[in-house]
């Protein structure tokens, strides 16, 4: 009789034994699967923690970072903070995880957050709602923040895309309306509003050589010859590069003889561009 219970109780801790394992094994391999995501190499629940117990300094850096990971568990905490956070600067960097995160889930949220007070908020918002495909909720506040004087509005005009078997990258405007509204805003009053209007226009937009080509020369002539921001120039050289016209070359040449070394590199970059192949056919010319 006790031979049998013994046996008995061995057959039952074998059979304990098989069934714990897998299911360890199991719980390991789940662990295992928890891919490091973004720039700080967090899993994604430890970055969702990292929100309640990290360094207020630190929270952008998991915010985005929860945006990269493409992971669904990311949609709720960084919906909250986009609506809830007192930080401004948390909740523009929340709707730009949401942008990248790229689930549809967050569209009515954004929505929501184009009314935030802050208007960076707003754009970033507007921005992420256009990459979502939802531009009838982003054309409209990207154009009046634009006329405000916020030159990120300006940015969300334009969206990097992949195509081909190669995978080319390339860049294009979000919508054929928004080709016009970057040919009005080149008349508004900021100037970096103005400048990276033309810059898009001259890289992607379809402007016709003519009115709206002489106009963009026209505002790099003068933002050259009067602007106190030497970016604001260094891009008005890139722009007559893009543009290629005689006036373009007359004005880029006298660039050349600039004080400023970097935008003598940037005009000399932009003729050769243009066709001007060598420092000697330059002079020459």
């Amino acid at each position: 009789m006790k031979k049998i219970i013994v046996v008995s109780l061995l057959i039952g801790v074998v059979f304990c034994l098989r069934t714990i394992k897998p299911l360890m094994g199991e719980e390991t391999k789940t662990e295992k699967q928890e891919k490091k995501v973004g720039k700080l190499g967090k899993t994604v629940p430890e970055l969702i923690d990292l929100l309640k117990t990290g360094k207020e300094s630190s929270k952008g850096f998991y915010i985005l970072d929860l945006g990269f990971s493409k992971d669904e568990r990311a949609l709720v905490p960084l919906v909250d903070i986009l609506l809830k956070d007192k930080n401004p600067r948390n909740r523009k960097e929340a709707a730009m995880a949401l942008e990248y995160l790229g689930n549809k889930q967050a569209v009515i949220y954004l929505q929501e957050a184009l009314k935030d007070k802050d208007e960076r908020v707003q754009i970033y918002s507007a921005k992420a709602l256009t990459r979502l495909g939802e531009l009838k909720y982003s054309i409209k506040i990207l154009k009046d923040l634009a006329k405000e004087g916020y030159a990120e509005a300006i940015d969300a005009f334009i969206i990097d895309y992949t195509t081909g078997t190669q995978k080319e990258k390339g860049r294009k405007l979000i919508d054929k309306k928004a080709n016009n509204i970057l040919i009005e805003a080149l008349n508004y009053e900021n100037e970096w509003v103005r400048i990276k209007s033309a810059f898009i226009l001259s890289e992607v937009g379809k402007i016709e050589l003519g009115k709206v080509s002489a106009e963009i020369i026209a505002l790099c002539k003068k933002s050259l010859e009067e602007s106190k921001d030497k970016w604001i120039k260094y891009f008005a050289a890139d722009i007559l590069g893009n543009i290629r016209t005689d006036d373009s070359v007359s004005i880029l040449k006298k660039c050349l003889n600039d004080k400023d070394t970097d935008l003598v590199e940037r005009a000399t970059k932009s003729l050769k561009k243009i066709g001007y192949n060598s420092t000697k056919e330059l002079k020459e010319n």
